[in-house]
């Protein structure tokens, strides 16, 4: 059976997955792969419009969600003052 090894799991992950692990009575390895089966099992939309009317219900429920931040996106990436604001035609990621 294939193995897959996980590096640089953040603290603050490890220690829900271990409480969760715990909440099911399962190890982390068996709650990482139920987790894993959940998502990968996990029906898609299968034409343009249940694709478009999924992404709708997405926009309804982050519209209904409380703002935070009242900044806008171009100033919460901060394209003004950082380096993406100086990109002329490379991706800059070395292609």
């Amino acid at each position: 059976m294939p193995t897959i090894t996980l590096h640089d799991v953040p603290d603050s992950l490890h220690r829900q997955l271990e409480q969760q692990a715990k909440q099911h009575h399962r190890s982390i390895d068996c709650e990482v792969m139920a987790l894993l089966e959940t998502v990968v099992n996990r029906p898609m939309p299968s034409n343009r419009e249940e694709r478009l009317a999924a992404l709708l219900r997405i926009s309804r429920r982050c519209a209904t969600a409380p703002e935070y931040d009242s900044r806008s996106a171009d100033d919460i990436i901060g394209y003004e003052n950082q380096w993406l604001s100086g990109m002329t035609g490379s991706n800059n990621y070395g292609d």
